[in-house]
């Protein structure tokens, strides 16, 4: 056959070919037409015509038709069976007939078979059945789409295998069903068989499901605390806002990609790692809830509170985590308190006991002192002893002023007056050590309703800190200013108001870094001579006037002492004498 020239007519049946090329015709280059499965006839070598199944297109050239490429199947043997077949027709039609699925035969935009159970659950007849198609049963939207996969399936185009479709029933309900159509050939014609099944109950189940997490959801989106899931191998699946917020990393940051060993501090990993384990074995002897140190993305350590349970039926445990930094820092500071309290009852009990005594010594050393007749070494050791009483004395003094009631005699004053007083009366030891003192005043904002003897010891304080500071002279910059608004931390609320601001800067030798944190600690001092009760009184002279106190080095040398108050706030009857 190869290279030869043979007229298509030798071959098959009588007007099959101008069939067959009619029906191919129909398309073009741009939308060729593709016979898939026709049944005609072809005349074997012996001259015996023989029943074949045809599937056959154009190939094109320049948008004409240059050839045809055709395969065919040998029917004889599908016909010698046709006879088996007609006998399981049967057969076949009671199991359809009584399916427990609804099946249908789709052809020519109608349906041409329904089953009992199809038209069961729709509530049609047969005979209504008969005259509609999938437009008068499914949303007007979705009946092109409907149709188009018909087409496209039985043209041989890829389509989904199966698809879930809402069809309406006669009551006027609409039921969600899932749909398995396959070709068939119907009335020796290509058609769809479709196997649908009810799962109305199973999409209101799955709409009751996605109801249930979207609650759960917003649950644990909105609950203040901090919640992740994690998975066995410690990745972490899940999170809320709230942990986005607490670790400083985004969702898209954590889901999947991280171990929630990452945000441990390295201390506590080998610990947790080994409780995440053995919760997974089945142990009972795991705690369930534990502080732990948080670490976030920036490298902050937070104290945290960890509730943790596994998800029955799952690998899985859901993580609940609070920051208990700040309460652990309110503990800490409670703690501090109660000792200062104890420390304080104890000092001013101590303070009280040695006053009375001391004024006894200090008379009688005056009297031996003046009824004596005493050479120079005898002086020195009297002038040494009342030296050192009046050294114990000023002692008591602040122990009696750092344990007083924190009430305070409230009066305006000028803040300028008061520094200018206190410098005019260090004025000769400013002269004797070389001090140049510079003063800067805002005067619009110079009164401020103050204690004013605690508020004179506190500046005394840190000019007296000044002068030790620069035993070799140097410099002493006092400056005031208003800020318009600042916010004041309270125990129970922050406060923004006008604020009144003193610098007192010196360029003496500084504080050690490791130093600073402790400085307004009582009885924390690194002289020879102190008693560490200075900076402490300043302290507190500043929190009972509801303002802050910082200090910080300055760059070239030297200590910068910032004090801001409050210039409108008020206070209650229980804080003022």
């Amino acid at each position: 056959m190869i290279s030869k020239k043979i007229s298509m007519d030798e071959f098959m049946g009588k007007g099959e070919r101008k069939r067959i090329i009619s029906i191919l015709n129909r398309g073009s280059a741009e939308k060729p037409y593709r016979l898939v499965a026709e049944e005609t006839s072809l005349y074997i070598k012996d001259g015996t015509l023989i029943p074949i199944s045809l599937s056959a297109s154009y190939v094109y050239h320049g948008g004409e038709p240059i050839a045809g490429i055709s395969i065919f199947r040998d029917l004889r043997p599908i016909k010698h069976v046709e006879d088996s077949l007609r006998a399981s027709e049967q057969k076949y039609r009671i199991l359809v007939e009584n399916a427990n699925d609804g099946i249908f035969v789709y052809q020519d935009q109608c349906f041409k078979y329904t089953n009992p159970k199809f038209r069961e659950l729709l509530g049609y007849t047969k005979e209504e059945l008969d005259h509609m198609g999938f437009r008068d049963i499914v949303r007007p939207e979705l009946g092109d789409l409907i149709e188009g996969r018909y087409v496209k399936r039985i043209s041989g185009e890829a389509v989904p295998e199966r698809y879930e479709i809402a069809l309406l029933a006669k009551d006027g309900t609409w039921r969600a069903f899932e749909i398995n159509p396959s070709i068939i050939e119907y009335e020796s014609r290509v058609a769809t068989q479709n196997i649908i099944r009810d799962i109305t109950q199973k999409r209101k189940a799955q709409k009751a499901l996605r109801a249930s997490e979207a609650k759960y959801r917003a649950t644990v989106e909105h609950t203040g605390t901090a919640i992740m899931l994690l998975e066995e191998n410690r990745t972490i699946s899940l999170v809320n806002k709230q942990m986005e917020r607490l670790s400083g990393y985004k969702r898209e940051e954590i889901e999947g990609r991280i171990p929630f060993t990452q945000l441990v501090h390295p201390e506590d990993r080998e610990l947790m790692a080994g409780y995440h384990r053995a919760r997974r074995e089945g142990r009972r002897d795991i705690p369930s809830e534990y502080e732990f140190r948080f670490i976030d993305k920036q490298g902050n350590i937070r104290d945290s509170f960890i509730t943790i349970g596994m998800i029955p039926g799952t690998r899985q445990s859901i993580v609940s985590i609070m920051d208990i930094t700040d309460i652990k820092h309110m503990e800490q500071e409670l703690e501090k308190a109660r000792k200062m309290a104890l420390l304080g009852e104890m000092s001013a009990h101590v303070a009280h006991e040695v006053r009375n005594p001391l004024q006894k010594i200090k008379t009688g050393v005056e009297l031996l002192f003046h009824s004596m007749d005493l050479d120079e070494r005898q002086k020195k050791l009297f002038n040494g002893v009342a030296s050192g009483v009046d050294n114990l004395e000023k002692f008591v003094t602040q122990i009696l002023e750092w344990t007083r009631s924190g009430k305070i005699r409230l009066k305006p004053f000028s803040i300028s007056n008061i520094i200018k007083g206190l410098i005019f009366n260090r004025d000769e030891q400013f002269t004797r050590q070389g001090i140049e003192v510079n003063t800067a005043f805002d005067t619009q904002n110079d009164t401020i309703i103050v204690d004013g003897i605690q508020f004179r010891q506190l500046l005394e304080n840190l000019i007296d800190n000044a002068l030790e500071a620069m035993p070799g002279g140097g410099t002493l910059n006092i400056a005031t200013s208003c800020i318009p608004e600042y916010t004041f931390e309270g125990p129970r609320q922050d406060i923004t108001t006008r604020a009144l601001e003193i610098r007192i800067e010196d360029t003496g030798c500084g504080i050690s870094e490791e130093d600073l944190p402790h400085i307004f600690q009582p009885f924390f001092t690194k002289k020879t001579q102190g008693t560490g009760l200075g900076l402490a009184l300043v302290q507190k002279v500043v929190s009972v006037h509801k303002g802050e106190i910082d200090v910080k080095n300055l760059e070239n040398a030297g200590v910068r002492f910032t004090i801001r108050l409050p210039m409108d706030q008020t206070f209650s009857d229980d804080e003022v004498i």
